[in-house]
């Protein structure tokens, strides 16, 4: 679940390279913003709410690589940064929609982890924006509820998705 953002395929250079570039545009802005430790754990929540809507809504067998959940992410931690500071934030919903179009044209594409690393992503930055003026150990608890609440979802996506594979 979460190894898959650290592997890309050999058969696509551009693959690796454009998630390199996108990560460092976005995660430039953001990880001044949230800190290294903060922004780690959107990066990595990211990572794991793609791997869980592959689980969810994909096919249970079929391999899954590459950090697109994590840029996925980062966009939308990024979206809610813009939403919570009253910044206009058209432009950027607007590159949101055009990449999460390219994975339903391309069979190759998985929409379906993008669209998990963006609502994780989303989810994350908003306990972060709901806790910004609270204590240090209220944003930890709530970081963790929502990765608590991740876990439970892989939990059942591999009950419901793969149990009948093996009864």
């Amino acid at each position: 679940m979460l190894t898959a953002g650290f592997v890309h395929s050999p058969d696509s250079p551009w693959h690796i390279l454009i998630n390199i570039y996108s990560i460092y545009i976005f995660g430039r802005v953001i990880e001044p913003m949230l800190g290294p430790a903060r922004f780690l754990a959107l990066y990595l929540i990211s990572i794991v709410g793609g791997s869980a809507m592959v689980l969810w809504l994909g096919s249970p067998v079929t391999p899954v690589v590459g950090a697109s959940g994590a840029f996925f992410g980062l966009m939308g931690a990024y979206f809610i940064m813009l939403r919570t500071i009253g910044d206009n934030s058209g432009q950027l919903l607007a590159l949101i929609a055009v990449n999460l179009a390219f994975g339903f044209f391309f069979p190759s594409i998985s929409w379906q982890g993008h669209l998990g690393g963006l609502l994780a992503g989303m989810a994350v930055t908003a306990v972060y924006a709901r806790t910004r003026y609270k204590s240090a150990l209220t944003q930890k608890i709530q970081v963790l509820g929502v990765l608590i609440v991740i876990i439970a979802l892989i939990v059942a996506g591999v009950i419901f998705r793969l149990g009948p594979m093996f009864s």
